[in-house]
């Protein structure tokens, strides 16, 4: 009789219990969701901040080669190729002031030390 009875309340209860997995599981399957989609969100944010940070960096550095060749040139007249590629090759700023500010008081091409 036991036996009985346990079947039967145990087949009473699956359907009650299937449909409460399908819930709970429908409930953690959006949730997981919504968290993936902010997760995409914030790291697409974080990616185009990157992104912006780098380029106003490479495009700040590109501004200063160019303007201490030209300076360069002003001062001492047609550049050999191969300082044209070494400032072309110069990608930290701290390096390139320090050459626009050398370009001022260099008395020489030597003397600003890319030859």
């Amino acid at each position: 009789m036991r036996k009985e009875q346990a079947k039967m309340e145990r087949s009473l209860k699956l359907p009650e219990d299937e449909e409460l997995l399908k819930m709970k599981k429908s409930w953690g399957e959006r949730l997981s969701e919504k968290a993936e989609k902010r997760g995409f969100k914030l790291g697409e944010r974080e990616g185009e901040r990157r992104g912006e940070r780098e380029g106003e960096l490479r495009g700040a550095s590109r501004a200063k080669r160019e303007t201490l060749l030209a300076q360069m040139r002003e001062k001492f007249g047609p550049l050999p190729r191969g300082v044209a590629v070494k400032v072309s090759a110069i990608g930290h700023p701290r390096r390139l002031d320090a050459l626009l500010r050398r370009v001022v008081t260099a008395p020489s091409l030597h003397e600003m030390g890319l030859r």
